[in-house]
């Protein structure tokens, strides 16, 4: 079985305009492959961030930051993901 990684996206967000401040989601552990997809979807359509470096993009009042993780015994590649804040 290949390795599983986990995609993070947070998206800073103007509570003015939003009234919320963040929202987070992690994904589940998922093929590399699939989550270079998803996060070139997250980011419209730029090019996927390596695997440990957080990539930024300007969003309607504010930002979002997509960070792909290597996988590791403390992400256990059986737990699911979840959200937070949205």
């Amino acid at each position: 079985m290949s390795a599983l990684y986990r995609l993070t996206v947070v998206d800073q967000v103007d509570a003015r305009l939003s009234g919320r401040i963040a929202c987070s989601y992690t994904s589940p552990p998922q093929p590399l492959d699939d989550l270079r997809v998803l996060a070139a979807a997250l980011l419209n359509g730029a090019r996927a961030p390596a695997v440990g470096i957080a990539v930024s993009r300007a969003i309607a009042g504010g930002r979002r930051t997509v960070h792909i993780t290597p996988p590791t015994p403390a992400n256990g590649n059986t737990e699911a993901g979840g959200r937070r804040g949205c």
